[in-house]
């Protein structure tokens, strides 16, 4: 069964409809204010307990919620308006700011309030992304998806960059609940975007031989079903999976080793220069678009992360790490852009919902396993192999050269490595080479 490729008609139809650029905007700003919240529910949350384990606690709360809801909201996604579906889901994520405002106005906050208002916003976001992800190709002509998904982490960006330095700026003045209170307009204002805009419902494919419609639980299954079936896409979500994994064992490293040997100020350079990497990734995406071979540029740009993974871990020196994450960062947009563009090609408007929900699932439960594994790689396996090889020890000390930073940037090289034979591994692979030319099979079977 080929997918549904149907654009909006008319001039705007050469990118995108009226209603992707409503719902972007309204995104846009609801992504701000939301960034806004995570970064000064956070630093209360630290500030208050002293833990790196509570704070750490914050992202497992942040990420649960999907991996355990991702299968139900593709299935409802694909039963339901998918306008009403992202209305709906805004709506939660603000009752849980509400929420957290009734309790830091009448001072009952407690840090186990912060958990549960996490996850109620991650609950919504395991709707919010495949629906979102699925009413692109009704919104988006079939050659510019490339374009969109850059605007979309364009979106992301803006969220990185300035949503800590707007709340940092203001928390000292409004306190958190006045960042709370800036967190519910935001929303209101994606909710009013979302109201304003139309959002076509898919048309199902027309059959020779009636099928039998699943079950709400065999529509739950049918997405990690489509996936199965079709060679290329297995192939896909293995190598997205294994990147995000890279990058959730990068992540969780960064700062701890820069701070071996750097000041907290030298850090935020750091990290300020990797969000304006992410920024100007998305900007060339949003106005390139993308390789024609969609696979051909994912793959080129996984090797140029690999080589701001080897910058960030060759030298103890700031401006390297600095020129190591802009050039990694600069990558996420084309990469995970030209990735989701081949998911809505390759997969029918009508089971978007349900295969984007379980990729979702699939990919995203790399992030708590890096997580897990960075700690005890670092300190159970990378500390005491160069305690007892004085020869790698001695030229690892090149990189950094005492402390603790040296195991973690033995790591950095190792997750630099492991990215370029992933990306050989593709190279390699006709399957993941052609995903673009694999025909499509009928996604409603469960």
């Amino acid at each position: 069964m080929q997918p549904n490729t149907s654009t909006p008609s008319g001039r705007m139809a050469k990118f995108a409809a009226p209603g992707f650029y409503l719902i972007w905007f309204g995104q846009l700003v609801s992504l701000v204010g939301s960034g806004m919240t995570s970064f000064a529910l956070s630093l209360w949350v630290y500030q208050q307990s002293g833990s790196i384990t509570q704070f750490a606690l914050i992202n497992v709360f942040a990420i649960l919620p999907h991996l355990l809801l991702s299968p139900l909201a593709g299935a409802v996604i694909d039963r339901s308006s998918r306008r009403l579906i992202l209305i709906l889901s805004d709506s939660l994520a603000a009752c849980s700011t509400i929420f957290l405002a009734v309790l830091f106005f009448t001072d009952q906050i407690a840090i186990w309030h912060i958990f549960l208002a996490v996850s109620l916003n991650a609950a919504a976001g395991s709707f919010q992304w495949p629906a979102f992800m699925a009413s692109m190709t009704l919104l988006v002509s079939k050659g510019q998806l490339g374009r969109a998904n850059g605007m979309l982490q364009f979106n992301r960006a803006a969220a990185e960059i300035f949503s800590p330095m707007l709340a940092g700026v203001l928390i000292s003045q409004i306190n958190i609940f006045g960042i709370l209170m800036i967190d519910l307009a935001t929303f209101l204002a994606a909710v009013i975007t979302l109201s304003m805009a139309r959002i076509p419902q898919p048309i199902r494919q027309v059959r020779e031989k009636p099928v039998p419609r699943n079950t709400f639980w065999q529509d739950c299954k049918s997405g990690f079903h489509f996936i199965h079936g079709q060679s290329g896409l297995r192939w896909l979500v293995g190598f997205t999976a294994l990147s995000n994994f890279f990058w959730g064992m990068v992540g969780a490293l960064l700062v701890p080793m820069i701070l071996e040997f750097a000041a907290p100020d030298q850090v935020g350079l750091i990290l300020s220069t990797a969000g304006v990497g992410l920024l100007c990734g998305s900007l060339l995406m949003s106005s390139w678009g993308g390789s024609q071979r969609k696979i051909k540029g994912a793959l080129i740009f996984e090797a140029l992360s690999a080589v701001g993974f080897i910058l960030m871990g060759a030298r103890p020196w700031v401006w390297m790490i600095a020129a190591g994450a802009f050039c990694a960062h600069f990558t996420i947009a084309i990469v995970q852009g030209s990735v989701m563009a081949i998911w809505q090609l390759k997969v029918p408007a009508e089971a978007q919902g349900r295969v984007f929900a379980a990729q979702q699932m699939i990919t995203r439960s790399m992030a708590p396993l890096a997580l897990l594994c960075a700690g005890p790689l670092a300190d159970g396996v990378i500390k005491p192999l160069l305690s007892s090889t004085p020869n790698l020890n001695s030229m690892s000390s090149s990189w950094i050269l005492a402390g603790d930073g040296q195991k973690m940037a033995v790591i950095f090289m190792g997750m630099a490595v492991a990215k370029l034979l992933l990306v050989l591994t593709g190279v390699l692979n006709s399957q993941l080479r052609k995903v673009e030319d694999e025909q499509a099979l009928d996604a409603l079977a469960a």
